[in-house]
């Protein structure tokens, strides 16, 4: 089954952090996986400082 996964690359070294789309991601997916590669790109969960913490 085709796969995406999204990972980030820092010097060389490749950082997977679990985002796998399964399939063709077409509609909600689509707009879910430029959300995706636009957080992991800014290195950015979104999450406020207080969850981070935990």
């Amino acid at each position: 089954m085709p796969a995406i996964v999204v990972c980030a690359a820092n010097n060389g070294n490749i950082t997977n952090y679990g985002i796998k789309f399964f399939g063709i991601p077409s509609g909600y997916e689509f707009a879910t996986l430029l959300e995706d590669i636009i957080m992991v790109s800014n290195k950015e969960s979104g999450l406020a400082p207080q969850i981070k913490e935990k």
